[in-house]
């Protein structure tokens, strides 16, 4: 899927939500095309500086709803803002994080332009969701 993407569509740019120092399929495929890689996700020395707890999102956590959405929120504007500072003079971006950020982050990319295409994986006739909570 990734490298129909990348073909179809002149992605010079890939951002990834992802953990920090892991080589990442995404990654792989960027350097094979000749295309530009970021990480977008904060780590946890951006978190701290964020000010979000690194436990907020776990099942034992007990922050209120509305606090972790501020705090999913900045996640999403640092992400916004990274992919903002690699674009440079790139045209296409393919952009890949989780579920919890795409509308979010889709409604931040959109006021860049009109030529936004989301891909929800979930929607596809292959995707089966293995994900445990």
């Amino acid at each position: 899927m990734l490298e129909g993407l990348i073909g179809s569509h002149a992605i010079d740019l890939i951002g990834e939500e992802t953990r920090a120092g892991e080589v990442t399929i995404a990654q792989r495929l960027a350097d094979t095309h000749g295309c530009e890689y970021v990480n977008i996700d904060a780590g946890n020395q951006e978190r701290r500086t964020l000010g979000i707890p690194a436990d907020y999102l776990q099942p034992d956590a007990r922050y209120p709803p509305g606090q972790v959405a501020r705090w999913q929120a900045r996640r999403e504007q640092f992400m916004y803002e990274k992919l903002r500072q690699r674009r440079g003079r790139t045209r296409n971006a393919l952009v890949i994080c989780g579920w919890s950020h795409l509308e979010r982050l889709a409604v931040l990319l959109g006021e860049e332009g009109p030529d936004l295409r989301l891909c929800d994986v979930r929607r596809t006739k292959w995707f089966v969701n293995r994900w445990r909570s």
